[in-house]
């Protein structure tokens, strides 16, 4: 928990700042996803909260965290635009395995 309140931290979602020569700012934006998993069973007949020393309770847990750019602040004298980074292809080929899983999950 100590290494994703880390993450955070105002300086991973918003860059430090970025000076150009000719005095504009940039300061870089960044997405943040956290996702945990965790679960249990029991082998065998299922008991629920009874215990049984036949059949063994298994649990599983896990987790994820990411960070990626997702776009850039941009101030030029009294004018401050936003430009967004694209989604890359890795994205596209969760997004495509994913959709294949849950088609696969439906039938």
């Amino acid at each position: 928990m100590e290494n994703i309140s880390a993450l955070s931290n105002m300086d991973v979602i918003i860059g430090k700042q970025i000076t150009t020569p000719n005095g504009n700012t940039i300061l870089p934006v960044s997405k943040i996803t956290v996702g945990l998993l965790t679960g249990s069973g029991e082998y065998g007949k299922v008991k629920m909260f009874s215990p049984n020393k036949e059949y063994p309770n298994s649990v599983a847990g896990g987790g994820v965290v990411t960070v990626k750019p997702f776009g850039f602040l941009v101030e030029k004298g009294k004018t401050i635009k936003f430009i967004e980074c694209k989604p890359d292809v890795f994205d596209k080929t969760i997004d495509s395995v994913t959709s294949y899983f849950e088609s696969i999950n439906e039938k």
